[in-house]
């Protein structure tokens, strides 16, 4: 596969100073067939900030992507964060890509 990106997802804007840099826990996303993205949010962050992010960079509508932790579907029509989902540094979440007709 090719380059591993890595994102900050909810933070003041200038990453190098952020003075909540070490509360952040690192999530890595995947998805077959896909470079595997890694994010750096805050427990605290709104999982939906995270999702948005990465249909954007992979290029993908939002709709057509499906987010899971442990196998457990998280519903985007929700407000989680990492912390309600029950994610930690360094976890996984698996993305698969569907078709609006598997979405139902």
């Amino acid at each position: 596969m090719g380059s591993v990106w890595t994102y900050a997802v909810g933070t003041n804007g200038d990453d190098a100073v952020d003075a909540d840099v070490e509360r952040r826990i690192k999530i890595r996303v995947v998805a077959e067939g896909m470079d595997d993205l890694y994010f750096a949010i805050k427990k605290t962050t709104k999982l939906m900030k995270l999702m948005k992010a990465y249909s954007l960079r992979k290029k993908i509508p939002l709709r057509d992507l499906r987010f899971d932790k442990s196998g457990k579907r998280i519903d985007r029509n929700q407000v989680v964060t990492a912390e309600s989902v029950g994610l930690s540094d360094r976890d996984v979440i698996t993305v698969t890509v569907i078709s609006a007709s598997e979405d139902a």
